[in-house]
């Protein structure tokens, strides 16, 4: 018989610098799960440490199931004055989606995007990520742009953050 384990029973967890990347098991190799992403556990690990980038990480008794890493000082070209809150990368487990953990990373980051003074809250989705589209129109995300980077087609989406 399976248990039942209910979203709040999954915690989740800033992680401040690389040296809290110990505490889970396998948090680098969880991180490279993401098909989307070209960025490495290295690489994350050297702009968490540097504030650069913000990581919560979802865990089942030290198991990663779920992350998102955000950028909340993003300034995407010269053309921006004002930094934005930039989710980059948001990564569930499938056999975890259904538990709402996502909608729980993304309050807790607005929570922190708020606490910085930030209004709205950015992230791009590839086009060819039909999950990840109807995920990010489920948490509240909405299209604004479909950007072209190469060969790929990215929809540029926003969130409201400031009416909590």
């Amino acid at each position: 018989m399976k248990q039942l384990v209910l979203p709040n029973q999954i915690p989740i967890v800033q992680v401040r610098d690389s040296g809290m990347f110990d505490q889970f098991d396998n948090l680098e190799g969880f991180l490279e799960l993401f098909p989307y992403s070209d960025r490495d556990a290295e690489f994350v690990k050297e702009r968490v440490d540097n504030k650069i980038y913000v990581l919560w990480v979802a865990h089942a008794s030290g198991v990663p199931v779920g992350y998102l890493l955000g950028e909340p000082n993003h300034l995407p070209s010269r053309e921006y004055t004002k930094p934005r809150f930039y989710v980059a990368e948001r990564f569930v487990d499938k056999r975890y989606r259904e538990m709402l953990i996502c909608s729980r990373l993304v309050g807790i980051t607005s929570k922190f995007a708020r606490k910085m003074k930030r209004k709205i809250m950015y992230e791009e989705v590839d086009t060819r990520n039909e999950l990840g589209m109807k995920s990010s129109e489920r948490l509240g995300f909405k299209e604004i742009a479909v950007e072209r980077r190469g060969p790929q087609y990215y929809s540029l989406r926003k969130k409201s953050i400031n009416q909590y």
